[in-house]
């Protein structure tokens, strides 16, 4: 059970990657505002990051010789996590649209939002927010996080549709460090997907894709 800071509830469609919201309870904060009690989907196997050394730690790519660029080295072990990294960027990037599609936005995706169930099935936490042009604000959580759209440090709130291309970067972020690096590199990954990480990236938000352009770039990609 999880307290929601929010006057009214906000119904997200279901996804097999969103975690489920079972039910709501209408309730008060100790100061009297209006909150309300979610029921979630319990997701005992912890964080992803936190699952990282059950699946050998962060994806490296093993350094190069003294003076030869960086590039992938075929062997098994590397493959197996590109693929299982590429299974959860299709799946996060998935769960993404889905709440874009239905003008729903979160705006600062982070570490803790990724969750494991107990049979390792990865689920997305997020703090789901209408993005509709008509929508008020949404209100920013502070401190400002690493894996957080650089255009949002120093803000207390952002439109739906800033917080929609900050779910894009935030996206980019959090593959990236399945390899322990920065926003928009994975250099684990094959040059066309580091080049849609870069994209997802970008310091315009403007010229940042959407959730749903990144999927359908992601398919002939293959992604599993």
């Amino acid at each position: 059970v999880v307290r929601a800071d929010r006057p009214t509830p906000v119904h997200v469609p279901p996804h097999p990657v969103l975690v489920h919201v079972h039910t709501r309870y209408a309730s008060h904060t100790g100061a009297g505002e209006a909150c309300w009690l979610e029921v979630r989907e319990c997701c005992t196997g912890g964080t992803l990051f936190d699952a990282l050394p059950l699946f050998d730690g962060p994806i490296k790519v093993p350094s190069p010789p003294l003076g030869e660029p960086k590039r992938l080295i075929p062997d098994e072990p590397l493959e197996r996590h590109i693929v299982q990294a590429m299974r959860w960027f299709r799946e996060l990037l998935s769960a993404v649209a889905h709440c874009h599609s239905h003008n729903l936005c979160c705006g600062q995706i982070r570490i803790e939002h990724l969750l494991l169930t107990g049979d390792g099935a990865l689920k997305l936490l997020g703090d789901w927010r209408p993005a509709t042009e008509d929508a008020e604000p949404v209100r920013l959580r502070l401190p400002w996080a690493p894996t957080d759209a650089p255009e949002l440090r120093g803000r207390v709130c952002a439109t739906g549709a800033e917080c929609c291309a900050a779910d894009v970067y935030s996206m980019s972020a959090l593959v990236s460090l399945l390899g322990g690096d920065v926003p928009g590199e994975g250099s684990f990954f094959p040059a066309p997907v580091r080049s849609l990480l870069a994209e997802m990236a970008a310091a315009d938000p403007a010229a940042r894709p959407t959730a749903s352009n990144v999927c359908g770039k992601l398919c002939p990609l293959g992604a599993p």
